[in-house]
């Protein structure tokens, strides 16, 4: 009896077994893989970026952020307003911005960042995101030059000459 009572329990576990495994291979083979979309690399390599240059106040230092270029050209004043979009500090007031010769010159107002109320650490973060994102994506500038209202540029932390240039590629 004992033998029996053995013999029909692991019968019916093997059939419980045997119908789960069953179950599982059939729910396996009927999820058959989706159609997938083909995607043509030649319409990735289409989309352009453009990297602006932003400053993380709490780390203190530059940080690179990549941005949807919406049209095949970008103009210099769109990336000067781009800086300003993305930078994240406030107060900080371009008045001109405007090529000679290959160079890039941006003129601050002196009633604005970098040039008042802006530490030196934050003001070279600043003058470092103009710099970079302008020589990255502007292609025919060769240099920048920074200038206070369209005249040599002079903060509390430092100054340039007129045609002094602050870098270049």
């Amino acid at each position: 009896m004992k033998k029996s009572l053995i013999y029909l329990l692991l019968l019916s576990i093997s059939i419980i077994l045997l119908s789960c495994s069953y179950n599982s291979r059939e729910t396996i083979q009927s999820q058959k893989p989706q159609t997938t979309a083909k995607v043509s690399l030649s319409a990735v390599d289409e989309i352009k970026t453009l990297t602006i240059y932003s400053v993380d106040t709490s780390n203190m230092r530059l940080i690179p952020l990549t941005i949807k270029k919406e049209e095949e050209k970008t103009s210099l004043n769109e990336i000067v307003d781009m800086i300003l979009e993305n930078i994240d500090i406030e107060g900080i007031k371009v008045t001109d911005a405007h090529f000679e010769n290959n160079c890039v010159i941006i003129s601050f107002s002196s009633k604005g960042k970098p040039i008042k109320k802006c530490s030196e650490k934050i003001e070279n973060l600043i003058l470092e995101a103009f710099s970079n994102s302008i020589l990255e994506n502007i292609i025919n500038c060769e240099s920048i030059i920074f200038r206070m209202d369209d005249k040599a540029y002079k903060s509390k932390n430092q100054s340039f000459k007129y045609k002094e240039i602050y870098s270049e590629k």
